[in-house]
């Protein structure tokens, strides 16, 4: 047998150096190949003051398109899903409010299953619910184990995945952890593989909140037509991971790139957006916040296989007239241009989305109906109210304006 150990040996050390492999990395410049700006044109609208025949709408600010180019929009308020043909026409709803099969209290995200089927997500307690095109329920999924408050939610070669948190009480009520996770679970809820988490432990004596110790890419992750998924695992690197769905690591790109650092009116709005609460009202925690903001803060990717990106700076230091700017690159990851976006887009009371077949949506008021909610629960000026009413809402999808 002592003829055969050679080649023991080298099979051996075959095996180590293929597992030990270092994934492809691809390192972007800084600068864009190329820049455009992009004019969009109205496809269709929806406008309740215009057209009382539509059903009423409340806040939307998540859309999907099915195979059959039909646009799906989730309206948190009314908890149900609107569907638009083409040409704009309503062609009805799916899911309703309620507890039963196909229902649910507050769908905050929606996505389409490899099969077909609609996926939406409730919040809390975390649960997604299934939904054929006919409306009748498909599978009710809920976590085993902890109860998770889940975020965004995406379906990868019949699985499922998702980000959110899980939070528990320490000891003696002293305070709480949290982890932060991005997992992939099974269509039984069964917990497969998770990618990235990320623990925090709050304490309320005293009390503190550390902007670093609760960072978590929450819309920093999309899932690829592969079935891979891309994700940004650090807050401060413009750095992206393509994983199998074992979570082994693919490919590797990255970009030269310096973060925006917060102005003081920037941290001051970002301290006063940090909270703490405990039973028995509001605490006044020591804060801790970084400089800079995050390098990337969304990823999509379309159809075609393009990835979008939108950094911190998608935003900010914008020609007049801009609303945002996109990082774009191929389906393996280099730079291929920066897209810049011309609408007049109200930040402060509009939502505006990138849809995966590279249309847009323009919920207008959109911001100002979750504003108006929010400040009905907690009791606001029926006054303040009625003079900052803009208007009810609009939901208008553009497409690329066709150049001369």
């Amino acid at each position: 047998m002592l003829h055969r150990l050679p080649l023991l040996i080298l099979f051996c050390a075959f095996i180590s150096s293929t597992a030990q492999a270092s994934p492809t990395a691809i390192h972007n410049p800084s600068e864009p190949p190329s820049s455009e700006t992009w004019s969009l044109q109205e496809v269709w609208r929806l406008d309740n003051e215009e057209d009382d025949t539509l059903p009423l709408m409340g806040i939307i600010n998540q859309a999907a398109v099915t195979s059959d180019n039909h646009v799906l929009l989730v309206d948190f308020q009314m908890a149900h899903v609107l569907e638009i043909a083409p040409g704009g026409e309503v062609l009805g709803t799916l899911s309703r409010y309620g507890q039963g099969p196909g229902e649910l209290e507050q769908p905050n995200t929606i996505f389409l299953t490899d099969e077909g089927q609609v996926g939406l997500i409730q919040v809390y307690p975390g649960k997604v619910i299934l939904i054929n095109r006919d409306d009748t329920p498909g599978r009710l999924i809920s976590f085993q184990g902890d109860i998770p408050m889940v975020q965004y939610g995406a379906s990868s070669l019949g699985d499922l995945i998702f980000t959110g948190q899980i939070s528990s009480i320490e000891s003696a009520g002293s305070g709480y952890a949290t982890r932060f996770f991005l997992a992939r679970y099974s269509q039984e809820g069964v917990l497969l593989h998770t990618y990235l988490e990320n623990t925090t432990t709050t304490q309320y004596d005293p009390p503190v909140i550390n902007e670093k110790g609760q960072w978590f890419p929450h819309q920093g992750w999309a899932v690829a037509g592969d079935g891979s998924l891309l994700v940004a695992p650090a807050r401060d690197e413009y750095r992206i991971e393509w994983r199998e769905p074992n979570g082994d690591i693919r490919r590797v790109m990255t970009r030269d790139f310096k973060s925006h650092v917060r102005t003081d009116e920037e941290r001051k709005e970002r301290l006063d957006a940090m909270r703490m609460y405990r039973s028995g009202g509001e605490l006044k925690p020591k804060k801790t916040i970084l400089d800079t903001e995050p390098a990337i803060e969304q990823i999509q990717v379309l159809n075609d296989g393009s990835i979008w990106v939108r950094s911190c700076w998608s935003e900010r230091d914008l020609p007049e007239g801009v609303h945002c700017r996109f990082d774009v690159f191929d389906s393996e990851g280099r730079f291929e241009s920066e897209v810049s976006i011309a609408m007049a887009v109200d930040r402060e009371k509009d939502y505006f989305r990138l849809l995966k077949d590279g249309r847009f949506l323009w919920s207008r008021n959109g911001r100002s109906a979750v504003d108006a909610l929010y400040s009905h629960i907690e009791g606001g000026n029926e006054e303040e109210d009625e003079e900052e009413d803009d208007g009810g809402i609009q939901v208008i999808l553009l497409e690329r304006a066709e150049t001369e």
